[in-house]
């Protein structure tokens, strides 16, 4: 007899993230002990570029929303930053190879000042040199780690996975929390942008990540 898997409906997934993802305000989060990590909020993601998408750009004011309301965290700006031979373009097109493409828009410059500007060769900035460095300084006074960016099905979901479960791993109790709303991914004919961003949210949620709106 062949039985077909049942397959969890897309629309089952979207409701289930509705019903847990939390007002980032009811957090009541301290400032002094959150840090907020932008993920590549760069031109070659928000603007122009192979995979660019005016999806991520619409989040823009949610993502200030976000830096305004914890003006006194510690926050650090992702930067993807390739070369021409970048491993990462046999499973992407090329992308964020020139100064333009791999600037911080224009949006989030007043963040900037006292940030943490981190480059990163891979989807997963969590393991780019810099930031190893900029944790294990900062992990002592640390309880949050809110996030905003893109792509929310990429670059957000494996570093948001890969930090919980460090935090995991070393038995620490601070929250890893995805800012939902100020979250994206792009939209093509093989890459649904709103089941991928719901499958990651879903994926970011059975893991222990919390899901948050501002």
């Amino acid at each position: 007899m062949n039985i077909k898997p049942k397959l969890f409906p897309m629309n089952g997934v979207r409701k289930l993230i509705e019903e847990v993802t939390v007002d980032i305000k009811k957090l009541s989060l301290n400032p002094e002990k959150t840090a907020i990590v932008n993920i590549d909020i760069i031109g070659g993601f928000f603007l122009r570029g192979a995979l660019a998408s005016p999806r991520l750009e619409k989040i823009i004011p949610k993502i200030e929303k976000v830096n305004d309301s914890f003006a006194a965290s510690r926050k650090v700006f992702f930067i993807d930053s390739h070369s021409a031979v970048s491993a990462e373009f046999t499973a992407y097109p090329a992308h964020c190879v020139n100064d333009e493409e791999c600037r911080i828009i224009p949006e989030m410059g007043r963040f900037l000042s006292n940030a943490e500007v981190i480059k990163k060769n891979c989807t997963n900035g969590f393991l780019a040199p810099d930031y190893v460095k900029w944790l294990a300084a900062n992990l002592p006074t640390l309880e949050n780690i809110v996030v905003t960016g893109g792509m929310s099905d990429i670059s957000v979901m494996q570093y948001a996975l890969t930090q919980k479960a460090y935090f995991n791993e070393i038995d620490c109790k601070a929250k890893v929390i995805v800012v939902e709303n100020a979250a994206q991914t792009f939209d093509t004919e093989a890459h649904n942008g709103n089941n991928m961003h719901a499958f990651a949210m879903y994926n970011l949620y059975q893991n222990g990540v919390i899901i948050a709106r501002i």
